[in-house]
């Protein structure tokens, strides 16, 4: 799934997860792929995802969480280098993952 708009990337999620409830949406940004939010979670208990490379959005330095007013925000992102990609979609076929990708082209 390849989009072209003007649209923050987080309000592009949700409406591709709105539309593929059931799907992890991997996210492409540069050189990089990206899960965010209740997909960290659903790859994370196949013992894909290493715990220390999840990051909380919504925590401080402090450790304490900041008050989400707009649900269009991440509050959970994990990212890999695409050079192993292949690699890793083998072990999630292999783990029953269903996904798709979700790739925002530059506006122009």
């Amino acid at each position: 799934m390849v989009i072209e708009t003007g649209k923050p990337l987080s309000t592009l999620w949700l409406e591709a997860k709105e539309s593929h409830p059931d799907q992890v949406l991997f996210v492409k940004i540069g050189r990089f792929i990206h899960l965010f939010n209740e997909d960290v979670d659903t790859v994370y208990s196949t013992g894909l995802l290493l715990d220390r490379h999840i990051m909380d959005l919504n925590s401080s330095s402090s450790g304490e969480l900041f008050n989400v007013a707009n649900a269009n925000k991440f509050f959970k992102m994990w990212c890999m280098p695409d050079s192993i990609l292949a690699e890793f979609l083998v072990e999630a076929d292999n783990k029953g993952i269903n996904y798709i990708f979700l790739r925002k082209l530059p506006a122009e």
